[in-house]
Order: C-alpha cells, then sequence, then structure tokens
C-alpha cells in the first residue's frame, strides 16, 4: 500500500483587543504662561501613549476639571491653550485635570 498526504501551511493572523489603558508621559506637567497669552498659545502638550494597536492605541484627550472655563485642549494633540483673559490678580495658579480616553469599542481611559 502506498501512502498519499498533503500538507498545507497555515496563517494564522491575531487581532488586537483593547486590554490596555492610554498612561500619560509624565505623571505631572509643570508650566507657566503670561496672563496675557493669546488663545493660540500653546501652554503645555499633554501626551499619552497606549501599547494597543489601531483604534485602540488612538486617544483622544479632555479636561475634567480645575480649569474654571479658562483652558482648552486639543482632543487629538493634547495642546493646551488658555482662553483669555486670565488674570493673575484673581487666580494665579490652575491645577487641570486632563482625561486621555481610547477609541476602542471598549473604551479604556488613563
Amino acid at each position: 500500500d502506498t501512502m498519499l498526504n498533503a500538507t498545507s501551511t497555515l496563517a494564522v493572523i491575531l487581532t488586537d483587543v483593547n486590554d490596555n489603558n492610554p498612561i500619560f508621559t509624565e505623571s505631572t506637567y509643570r508650566e507657566s504662561v503670561f496672563e496675557d497669552a493669546l488663545s493660540s498659545t500653546t501652554v503645555v502638550t499633554v501626551v499619552a501613549t497606549d501599547a494597543d494597536a489601531t483604534t485602540n492605541a488612538a486617544i483622544r484627550y479632555s479636561i475634567t476639571g480645575g480649569d474654571d472655563g479658562r483652558f482648552e485642549i486639543n482632543e487629538l494633540t493634547g495642546d493646551i491653550t488658555p482662553v483669555p483673559p486670565l488674570d493673575f490678580e484673581s487666580q494665579n495658579m490652575y491645577s487641570i485635570s486632563v482625561l486621555a480616553v481610547d477609541m476602542g469599542d471598549e473604551v479604556r481611559n488613563g
């Protein structure tokens, strides 16, 4: 009896699952800005990374508190800009909270 056989190669492509939270590159950002800064002035750019892939790693930013309406954030770049007028005499420091959220099906944040 002659045995006949065949072989085949199987390629398995893994799909990323959203299993990592965004992580800010700095735990605290400290910057200063002149009270007469224009709204086009970038005070700081916050940065978070996500170890996932594709949309699971795409990050959007938002300010969640502490800015009293005096700062805005570009949700895609993390650039924080002032909303004039700023007044040193009425408030000389802001402690702003920023949230980074990934764009996966099951959203994760950091």
